[in-house]
């Protein structure tokens, strides 16, 4: 039996819009027959701005529902922040536009939730398209390499949350693909939930080179907040002393050659390539320096711990 007593259901369309009164219906039926009080909140893109309507006039059957229609998109993170800064109730259920599990799995993900502080949804097992497992597979793997506590399925968009975590998480863009890592780094107790996949989210999904190029600065960025944020100067530094590494040997070896053999230097492309390496080097750790400095200048201000409780 879930100790959730009132949910805010928090639905963002800025794709895959086709279909989605269908799929509101069944997330609609599926939380109705729950015991306790509830709201959904559907943030539209102006793309979508058609669905307004038909929405207004579900309305009238489903006496729970809130739309709020943008100007423009503001990124999947975006949007969904604008959806939680409008609920009013504490805990917060975010779902796709779409099915990506059946809607009668909410329960159970309610149930999961317990004393934790957030659930994510780990889609298990996947019946997909190989092309999407495989695109999922190096996803993951990159975030492993350079993130902690990577989650398990970072492209399932439903998960249930107490308010104050998404409070305190500053998500923009599509960081909310990375909320595991984030939540976990902050001290609130998360859990992955295992549920099996929809059968409507089984087609193949190919995007532009400019999604993967984005998913790829994503994990970066993901890699860097949680492994590295607190202390730039082994991110930036490691590579900079590598590469000031290379350009000493470079030149050292231009040197000797110099030296003690008579070669000339200055027409050498040897030495333009090892003097930029150096360069880069010293940039690259004056840049890991300056951040150590303005981390250690802010520590006071910064709250890097959360207390989950006090018993006296």
């Amino acid at each position: 039996m879930s100790m959730i007593e009132s949910l805010s259901i928090v639905v963002s369309v800025s794709e895959r819009g086709t279909g989605f009164l269908e799929v509101l219906d069944g997330y609609f039926e599926s939380v109705a027959v729950l015991d306790l009080e509830f709201e959904f909140i559907v943030v539209l893109t102006p793309e979508f701005e058609s669905l307004t309507e038909p929405l207004v006039v579900k309305n009238e059957e489903m006496k729970c529902l809130k739309i709020i229609l943008l100007n423009r998109n503001y990124g999947e993170a975006g949007l969904m922040k604008i959806g939680i800064d409008h609920a009013k109730y504490d805990h917060i259920l975010t779902l796709p536009p779409y099915e990506q599990i059946s809607p009668t799995a909410i329960s159970g993900i309610l149930n999961a939730m317990d004393d934790n502080d957030a659930v994510v949804v780990n889609r298990w097992p996947r019946i997909d398209h190989k092309a999407n497992r495989m695109q999922s597979f190096v996803f993951k793997s990159l975030l492993k390499m350079l993130a902690y506590n990577a989650p398990k399925d970072p492209g399932c968009g439903v998960r249930l949350s107490k308010k104050e975590v998404f409070d305190e998480l500053k998500l923009y863009g599509d960081m909310h693909r990375f909320f595991f890592m984030l939540a976990s780094q902050l001290g609130f107790q998360v859990v992955q939930l295992d549920v099996p996949q929809s059968k409507a989210d089984t087609h193949r999904r190919i995007y532009s080179v400019r999604t993967y190029l984005s998913r790829l600065l994503d994990i970066l960025t993901a890699g860097f907040l949680t492994r590295f944020n607190q202390k730039p100067l082994r991110f930036f530094g490691a590579g900079g002393v590598l590469s000031a590494f290379i350009g000493l040997v470079g030149l050292g070896y231009i040197g000797i050659e110099r030296i003690f053999f008579n070669v000339a230097a200055s027409d050498r492309p040897l030495l333009v390539l090892a003097s930029l390496f150096l360069v880069l080097g010293i940039q690259l750790i004056a840049i890991g320096l300056v951040g150590e400095t303005i981390i250690f200048t802010s520590a006071k201000n910064r709250k890097e711990y959360r207390i989950r409780k006090i018993i006296n």
